[in-house]
């Protein structure tokens, strides 16, 4: 789950306020689904990613595109009429929310057999994973 941690850093580094706090973002893995095609062990791992900010003041927007700048960077293969971000909100006082997205996430792990009893895997962005040819873009980039 790379990628959950991936977009953590990213929204605190983007958010102001979670950067001053980073301890009003909270991350979870709701449900997951590990996919492998046969024959292979190269495989992804999709899963729902919740995503909350608590004690949050500022509007929706604030949160979302950040959110969906990273998704157009590392989340390429979802159709563009899919739902990207599902969301809710709790009003905590007349000033102030806290706001739960559940996002689809999808990490791409290639493995190879190093020659050794160890077993490398890497996680890749999404549109560079072929799980059919796999093994050999694995070895191709790392020799």
């Amino acid at each position: 789950m790379n990628k959950l941690q991936a977009l953590r850093d990213h929204l605190v580094a983007k958010i102001p306020h979670l950067k001053q706090n980073p301890d009003k973002l909270l991350t979870f893995v709701d449900t997951g689904e590990i996919h492998a095609a046969a024959g292979l062990v190269s495989h992804s791992n999709r899963y729902t990613a919740n995503i909350i900010v608590t004690d949050w003041s500022g509007s929706l927007e604030d949160i979302t595109v950040p959110v969906l700048d990273w998704l157009q960077r590392f989340e390429t293969d979802h159709p563009p009429s899919s739902p990207r971000i599902r969301y809710e909100a709790d009003v905590i006082s007349h000033t102030c929310v806290d706001i739960s997205l559940n996002i689809e996430l999808t990490d791409a792990v290639k493995v190879a057999d190093d020659g050794t009893v160890s077993v490398c895997a890497d996680i890749v962005r999404e549109t560079e994973f072929d799980g059919a040819n796999a093994l050999d873009e694995w070895e191709k980039a790392n020799g």
